[in-house]
């Protein structure tokens, strides 16, 4: 156990260290206790941030953060079977999105350490824009001016300075600053894993609208964490949901979504497999009800149905393991009668990477306006990839202009969306419409893009744009809220991103819709969304993008009906 607090030892030394001491306390319980195995998990949350260092390549952190998910699921049980339910969570939120959180406090305001520290303040921003410039976009092992290296790993004819060797040293440099203001009283924790109480503590967490329910992959089984808008926890042993059948179900989920439609909006939808597991849908989303949502909303007392979707609660769902490729708002029971119950008649759903991503998503928010602008980005038949024809986009951005003032927004039509115009007009607007392809770069998420005329418009890209005052993102386009089944705690697809980024609440989807189903779902959307805005409805901090989205999706549900799972199950809401 001494190793495992050696200052001096390597990061990945030290959490094999623990990692061998926790098996050992595992496998001999007669020689431990509740307190020395906790002791031992403890360490290996620690070395986390060393662990999935800064100074790595994006990739290579997402690689680093696969070896402790599972580590860190096993803790949070522990911490659960011992009553100390305020460490489990806390532990969770540790080990969720790291890469993400990295990225996204390079973009943290320091406004209490600039009135307290303002030279520290002024050289900490300094080095974190010099990461978001280093850090997130092309190869790191690159050195300028060469595109590709030869068979030996090198570029050949420069000897410049790669990119990679700058961004280390950026992040060796941040290390040193943040190092040195918690050297200072009132600091000794800046920027470390938050306990708890610094989160229920916070203004942000003051402007929440619902509970925050967090589902942990363990051993055996599920375990449900709530948080309350009080701070209170609880939790809720799910002994149904084990590990294997949350397996199971996201498999077979992921495999007969994937063969029901290619993983492009715009593609001719297979009719003849569709209704051949319109059935299996429905049995899997039963499955996913009984075994882990019902005891959920028992345990909230959420089983009353509300005539007006208006007064349903607030659910923000964060997920782990096989549950993050499962559509958790779309679980009920679905029944030829049709009386069965749904987690749309109970709740309203959104979804979060991480505790502190949602939280973020409400720092700094005042009251909505009423009339924010919108960039819209229209793309319908993308020049390049052979991406396929999206004829309802035209559509669809009738239907918004329609609805918005002339003067409410910039309209970026075919040729004229290019990356270097999309970015220089997206600081000036709060909201922003993608109707196009989108693509997932599973090697480095912050590389996933949006399919636009002349490139790809990157998460990397939009990390040095973003405006202050970004608010709402949708997403009209194919999966953008499918994450890594390798890496189901870092969240990495494009919804995630675009929270990290800046904005507060983003509209995605978890796989590929139908085209035409588009401009139904926005027409609805926005509709919604601008009633509630003008209505003055809305509290603090609150963007009513969520509600707005339920609206919508049941307008969709009625007209395709409500057996056809893959038209209206994929669209989600993600954040405030």
């Amino acid at each position: 156990m001494a190793a495992t607090t050696q200052p001096l030892g390597e990061p990945l030394r030290r959490f094999r260290c623990a990692d061998a001491c926790v098996r050992l306390l595992s496998d001999h319980p007669e020689f431990s206790s509740c307190g020395s195995l906790l002791l031992a998990y403890s360490r290996i949350v620690d070395a986390l941030p060393e662990l999935v260092w800064l100074g790595h390549s994006v990739q290579r952190r997402f690689e680093e953060s696969v070896m402790v998910g599972k580590l860190v699921n096993a803790a949070v049980c522990a911490a659960i079977e011992t009553g100390d339910r305020s460490q489990a969570l806390e532990w969770l939120e540790a080990g969720r999105g790291l890469v993400w959180s990295q990225v996204a406090s390079m973009r943290t305001p320091v406004n209490d350490l600039a009135e307290h520290l303002p030279d520290l303040a002024s050289r900490l921003e300094e080095v974190q824009q010099e990461l978001r410039l280093s850090g997130f976009s092309g190869n790191l092992h690159l050195p300028d001016g060469a595109t590709a290296l030869d068979e030996r790993g090198l570029a050949p004819g420069l000897q410049t300075e790669s990119r990679g060797d700058r961004h280390r040293k950026a992040a060796i440099h941040y290390d040193d600053i943040v190092k040195e203001i918690r050297s200072h009283a009132r600091f000794e924790d800046f920027m470390r894993p938050k306990k708890l109480v610094s989160f229920t503590s916070s203004p942000a967490f003051a402007l929440l609208s619902g509970s925050v329910v967090f589902l942990n992959a363990g051993k055996v089984c599920y375990d449900a964490l709530i948080l309350s808008c009080t701070g209170e926890v609880r939790s809720v042993k799910l002994p149904q949901l084990t590990q294997k059948r949350a397996e199971t179900l996201r498999s077979l989920w992921t495999r007969y979504v994937g063969l029901c439609r290619a993983h492009r909006r715009g593609l001719v939808p297979q009719e003849r497999i569709m209704r051949g597991t319109t059935n299996l849908y429905g049995h899997m989303l039963g499955r996913l009800w009984t075994w882990g949502i019902q005891p959920i909303l028992q345990e909230l007392g959420f089983t009353e149905k509300a005539s007006n979707a208006e007064l349903l609660p607030h659910i923000i769902w964060c997920p782990t393991g096989p549950l993050t490729q499962l559509p958790l708002h779309a679980a009920g029971i679905y029944d030829v009668r049709g009386s069965g119950p749904r987690v749309y008649d109970f709740v309203v759903s959104s979804y979060t990477p991480s505790l502190s991503a949602l939280l973020r998503c409400y720092e700094g928010s005042g009251k909505p306006h009423s009339n924010p602008s919108m960039l819209l980005v229209a793309q319908p038949d993308t020049p390049r990839k052979g991406l396929s024809w999206l004829p309802n986009v035209r559509t669809e951005t009738a239907r918004i202009r329609a609805l918005l003032p002339g003067d409410m927004h910039t309209v970026l039509n075919s040729e004229q969306a290019t990356v270097e115009a999309v970015l220089d007009v997206l600081d000036q607007h709060a909201w922003v419409h993608l109707a196009c392809h989108g693509s997932q770069n599973r090697e480095d998420p912050t590389e996933s893009a949006f399919e636009l005329y002349d490139n790809g418009l990157t998460l990397s890209a939009l990390m040095t744009k973003a405006s202050t005052n970004a608010e709402l993102a949708f997403l009209s386009a194919c999966e953008t809220a499918v994450g890594d089944p390798k890496i189901p705690e870092e969240s990495a697809h494009l919804a995630a991103g675009m929270l990290a980024v800046g904005f507060k609440g983003v509209v995605a989807t978890m796989w590929s819709i139908w085209d035409k189903d588009g401009p139904v779902i926005v027409d609805a959307y926005y509709k919604r969304l601008l009633e509630l805005r003008e209505s003055g409805r809305l509290k603090k901090g609150e963007t009513g993008a969520a509600y707005a989205l339920h609206y919508a999706v049941k307008c969709l549900r009625e007209e395709v009906k409500e057996n056809n799972f893959e038209r209206w199950v994929p669209f989600v809401h993600f954040g405030a």
